[in-house]
């Protein structure tokens, strides 16, 4: 009986600790138009710092002369 919970606790532990947390992130964003002032911008993110850092990249772009710089802060 021991041993059976000693197992299912180490097991509980390391599932716990391999899990990854969701936080909020902020995605701090700036815009450049060539012919007006910079543009700053930010968006929450709820996820993985991974998936956060993944999504706020990806909003990078340039349209019309514009460029779009997004990163994780």
């Amino acid at each position: 009986m021991k041993k059976t919970l000693v197992i299912l606790s180490i097991f509980a532990i390391t599932a716990i600790s391999m899990s990854s947390c969701k936080k909020e992130y902020v995605c701090e964003c700036t815009s450049n138009y060539a012919q007006s002032p910079p543009s700053n911008y930010s968006k929450i993110i709820y996820a993985t710092k991974y998936e956060a850092k993944l999504e706020c990249e990806n909003t990078n772009e340039t349209v019309f002369n514009t460029i779009m710089t997004c990163k994780l802060k």
